[in-house]
This record gives structure tokens, sequence and C-alpha cells, in this order.
């Protein structure tokens, strides 16, 4: 059985994503981006005008975990936005249409409240 390896950080949040984009760039390079689900995922929403709202939006209300994916992007060496999507559960969702219809559901709004507290 594989070990779960443990990684112990601290610092400013950019010197936390540093830490954490230096440990893991292999496996994020290797492995996550690579997924035809994410490159997927990726397509629909890079550049995208949706995809600048929940930036804005982050960089509002979590600006500390903002800094700490920017500093694991520079040391992961991968865009700040393809780890923003890949962190961002509502970018998850393969058809942009699909995230109205979804994000109305009862269950799914208990799921984000139970999330963000």
């Amino acid at each position: 059985m594989d070990k779960l390896e443990t990684l112990e950080v601290s610092g400013t949040p950019e010197d936390i994503g540093f830490t954490i984009g230096q440990a893991d760039a292999d496996s994020i390079q290797k492995q996550v981006l690579q997924l035809s689900e994410f490159r997927e995922t990726e397509r629909t929403w890079q550049d995208s005008s949706y995809l600048k709202m929940l930036d804005a939006a982050a960089r509002s209300v979590f600006p500390e975990y903002v800094l700490e994916l920017e500093g694991m992007a520079r040391d992961a060496q991968v865009e700040y936005e393809t780890l923003l999507i890949f962190h961002c559960p509502m970018t998850q969702f393969r058809n942009p249409r699909n995230i109205l219809r979804k994000a109305a559901q009862p269950s799914f709004i208990l799921q984000q409240k139970v999330l963000l507290q």
C-alpha cells in the first residue's frame, strides 16, 4: 500500500503556495493537467468572462488563497488560471449552461454553504 506523504508548510500565503508547487510540480504537470477531462474543462473556461468573474470573486473574498494559488502556479510552472480552473468547483461542469440549472438545486446550494463555512 502506498503511503500518503505529508507536507508541513508555513509562512505567507505565497510561501505556502510556493512550497506546495515545488513539492507537487511533477504530479501537477504529469498527472493532473494531462487528464483529458481536465483539458476539456480548461478549454471550456480558459480566458472566459466567467473565469474572470470567479477570479475577481476569489480575490475579493479569499485573497490569501489566491496568493497561495499564485505561488503554487509559479513554482509548478503552470498558469495561475489553469490552477484556478482545477481548484474551483464551479468550473467542473462541462456545459456552461448547466451551471445555472445545477446551482439552483437546493442540494447544491447547501453543499456550497457547507464548503464556505
